[in-house]
């Protein structure tokens, strides 16, 4: 976008210039690169300032906008505008007051708040093995108790197994070595 139009019309409303350094430095914007504007001293609405070598604020309506009267064109429209400032030193102002309007934690890089590590693990090999708990009963005291379910259950399955299809032991496997042949085409 062009920082600066052309103007077709070489018509301006007649008042004298609108000074930079009579206004408040927060009511125009002369960035390089940025479109110029300014605060209409009339409509106190903010409009382009248009020209190259000529510069005046853009025509524009009154602000009646809607409040039952007819828009009329604003009395501050085509005002010439004159520059009779320092840019720089207008724009260093201007960076400083937004530097100072806004908070110092937002100034700040943000401090970073690391977690604490936590210790590391014991090594597997440093855990000493729990002992285990002395037993009451001796282990052929438990293998008597159980011995007599043990049998009977060994009993139904050599029974179950006689009656089987044969071989009880497993299937005859081959011990010969299966080759198959691949037909040969003459």
């Amino acid at each position: 976008m062009s920082t600066k139009r052309r103007l077709r019309s070489k018509r301006t409303n007649g008042r004298e210039a609108l000074r930079l350094s009579t206004i408040k430095p927060e009511e125009f914007n002369v960035r390089p690169g940025e479109q110029m504007a300014t605060v209409c001293q009339d409509c106190r609405a903010w409009y382009q300032i248009n020209g190259v070598a000529t510069l005046r604020v853009a025509e524009h309506c009154g602000t009646d906008r809607g409040h039952g009267k007819p828009d009329v064109g604003c009395p501050g429209s085509n005002r010439l505008v004159v520059v009779d400032i320092d840019v720089k030193a207008w724009q260093a102002r201007q960076d400083r007051l937004i530097r100072d309007a806004m908070p110092a934690e937002n100034r700040r890089a943000a401090r970073q708040f690391h977690k604490p590590l936590g210790a590391p693990p014991v090594p597997v090999h440093r855990i000493a093995a729990p002992r285990p708990a002395e037993r009451t009963i001796p282990r052929t005291a438990q293998w008597k108790r159980v011995e007599a379910a043990v049998s009977r259950v060994d009993m139904q399955r050599q029974k179950q197994m006689a009656g089987g299809v044969p071989p009880v032991d497993g299937p005859d496997v081959t011990t010969d070595t299966v080759r198959r042949e691949t037909p040969r085409w003459s």
